[in-house]
């Protein structure tokens, strides 16, 4: 930087307010990468006396220089490698040095081969020493194959004489990196056309030091008479068929045989899965093959179940399809034993009406057009309702009757077992029971049979035995309210036959005035009004009530004495 007097800037003096600061000098110590730079100003006061300062000023390039590495390439052979060239580099640049030394340093490999891998190194330096290294990777890799030509073909007549292997065959060999390359033979390869101009590819390689390799061919054709044989076209059946195979062949001299043991011409019934028939003929030694394939599709599987397997009619089944699911079925038929025919691989819901037993069938037919049937015999059992019906010996009773004793008569049909209810909570399973019924309790009996047959089905009848209650009650004469627990109400009697819901008792006076009405069995007059007791004398009531039998309405009127 220029001189600055501004970086003194605690100058002072003990007469001089301001004292003068003033550059002197710089000084260098000649030297360089560092050069040390002493930079001396003055202060000066009123009366000219003076101070020196100094600042120490170093100058040194620590910065190394810039360049890019160069690109990597690729040559073929060691041969092919360029010299060092220091004008490769061209962007080296310094922040103090104009013009940096580019210099070649090294070449080094990594002693492989195939590829081989070589460093080539340069530095770029600046005034200061400060260096930086610039590196090329250069592969060395031979990527060409050599080239070289196909033997000449050659004809033999038969298998034994063809030549032995022989790489003095192979000519015209060159390389671009490699003098002396490899030949070695690799195989024979038959066309397979055995006794009818089978060729034989023979094939050498010729492979340089890299590995690269060039394959040439020799053709070797061999002449013979072929036997022709035809096995079929393949055969695709369903499990358990009968097939016959025929093979067809020329000359009619051949012998032929199949390679399984079959007989030509034969039936036989083959396994489940894919099998492969072969056939050879054989003429003087040369052999001829054909083959085909024998299909056997297995038969699907069909099972089913039931939601039940018995019941009452109308008896509504629901057949489940439970065949495994591996094929795809293209039609499921059911047969339910009673000339109806439903189609569907699903389930499949149907009423049987008639009684019976039922055989059940599914067949199944999968996408190979095999089929299979699974029958259940008597599978459904279809049961009908019994008929339940019966006869009384006695409908009907008083509540004064002696005896109550009814004797039923079962007259159902199609049952094989039965239960009354009296409907006094007692029961049988009697055929025909004996059955006493009380005459005081009830004025009616449900009674009901349910009749069953052995699958449980059922049917009911219901009748009633009738208990008429005769009317009976009495009224009183007199009544004695005196308090002594005795005979201190007036309250008619009633026994049976009439409708609690349904009662009135009135009492009036002589002069005709309602002193007492209750609605109520249980409440009679205890010859009070109004909370005092009435004389003692003749009163008049009146009785309204209901037959329980009939719904009659009956209105009775008397006298009641009352003492006291």
């Amino acid at each position: 930087p220029l001189p600055d007097i501004s970086v003194v800037n605690d100058e002072a003096d003990n007469c001089t307010a301001i004292p003068v600061v003033a550059f002197v000098s710089d000084v260098s110590d000649g030297l360089t990468c560092p050069e040390t730079i002493i930079r001396t100003y003055s202060i000066t006061d009123n009366c000219n006396n003076q101070t020196l300062v100094t600042q120490t000023i170093i100058v040194n390039d620590i910065t190394a220089p810039t360049a890019s590495n160069l690109t990597p390439f690729h040559v073929q052979c060691i041969d092919d490698l360029p010299l060092p060239d220091i004008n490769l580099i061209t962007d080296e640049a310094d922040n103090c040095t104009a013009v940096p030394v580019v210099a070649f340093i090294s070449d080094v490999s990594d002693g492989q081969s195939c590829p081989q891998i070589i460093t080539r190194t340069y530095t770029v330096t600046d005034n200061c020493g400060n260096q930086i290294w610039i590196t090329r990777v250069i592969t060395v890799h031979d990527t060409i194959p050599p080239t070289a030509s196909n033997p000449i073909p050659i004809s033999v007549s038969s298998t034994l004489f063809v030549p032995v292997n022989d790489t003095g065959v192979v000519l015209d060999i060159y390389d671009n990196c490699t003098l002396n390359n490899l030949v070695e033979w690799v195989g024979d390869v038959s066309d397979g056309n055995t006794c009818d101009n089978e060729i034989i590819t023979r094939t050498y390689s010729v492979t340089d030091d890299c590995g690269n390799q060039k394959l040439v061919t020799q053709l070797i054709t061999i002449t013979a008479i072929y036997p022709v044989v035809d096995a079929g076209i393949d055969i695709t059946v369903c499990e358990d068929m009968l097939i016959t195979l025929n093979a067809e062949y020329s000359p009619s001299t051949a012998t032929i045989s199949w390679v399984t043991p079959i007989l030509n011409g034969i039936p036989f019934t083959p396994n489940v899965g894919t099998t492969s028939y072969a056939v050879s003929a054989n003429n003087l030694g040369c052999i001829s093959t054909d083959s085909l394939n024998v299909i056997v599709f297995p038969n699907p599987a069909a099972s089913f179940s039931s939601n039940e397997n018995m019941g009452c009619q109308p008896l509504e089944i629901i057949f489940t399809n439970t065949t495994p699911s591996e094929a795809s079925f293209t039609s499921c038929i059911w047969d339910l034993g009673n000339e109806e025919i439903i189609n569907g691989c699903g389930s499949v819901t149907y009423i049987f009406e008639d009684s019976g037993l039922y055989d059940v069938s599914l067949t199944t037919t999968d996408t190979n057009g095999c089929t299979n049937t699974l029958t259940a015999f008597d599978y459904i059992q279809v049961e009908q309702y019994p008929d339940a019906s019966f006869t009384a010996s006695d409908y009907t009773f008083n509540n004064l009757a002696i005896s109550s004793d009814v004797n039923f008569t079962n007259t159902s049909t199609s049952a094989t077992s039965y239960i009354w209810t009296f409907g006094d909570g007692s029961t049988s399973i009697d055929q025909d029971p004996f059955h006493s019924f009380e005459t005081i309790y009830q004025s009616n009996y449900g009674v009901t049979l349910v009749a069953y047959s052995d699958l449980g089905c059922t049917d009911s009848v219901h009748q009633y035995i009738k208990i008429i209650e005769e009317l009976l009650y009495y009224v009183p004469n007199t009544f004695t309210p005196d308090g002594n627990n005795y005979n201190n109400s007036f309250l008619p009697i009633f026994t049976s036959g009439f409708d609690p819901s349904y009662y009135t008792l009135s009492i009036y006076n002589r002069w005709g005035d309602l002193i007492f009405i209750s609605h109520d069995t249980e409440v009679g007059w205890d010859g009070t009004h109004n909370g005092r007791f009435s004389q003692q004398g003749t009163y008049i009531w009146v009785l309204e009530f209901k037959s329980n039998t009939n719904a009659k309405k009956h209105k009775e009127l008397g006298h009641i004495n009352m003492l006291r």
